[in-house]
């Protein structure tokens, strides 16, 4: 009999012993898990960032494209009103010279 009481004393004790080990596992496995989420959210974090950070720049991209659209629009729209004046100028000019040329046939007669 005394034997059966140490038994169930040791079964017991090795019953306990393997609940403390059950429960140590089960807080390490929390930490841990808690630790790895810790990680994904700062993870994550970084992610959105990024994706933030180039989302921002495609749209300083995308403004700077047309910036410089409307600037090629503008210097082409100048130039050809240059154009415009230069060729108007290079009429007046003509015409100026057709008449001084019937002036001076005029003249001549």
């Amino acid at each position: 009999k005394l034997d059966s009481e140490l038994e169930k004393r040791d079964l017991r004790t090795a019953a306990e012993t393997l609940r403390q080990e059950i429960d140590a596992d089960s807080e390490n496995k929390k930490r841990r898990e808690e630790k790895l989420k810790e990680e994904e959210d700062k993870l994550q974090a970084e992610i959105d960032a990024l994706d933030n950070e180039e989302a921002e720049a495609a749209t300083r991209l995308e403004k700077q494209r047309e910036a410089i659209q409307k600037f090629k629009e503008s210097e082409l729209k100048e130039d050809d009103v240059t154009r415009q004046e230069i060729e108007k100028e290079r009429k007046e000019i003509e015409e100026e010279e057709a008449l001084l040329t019937k002036k001076e046939e005029i003249q001549k007669e």
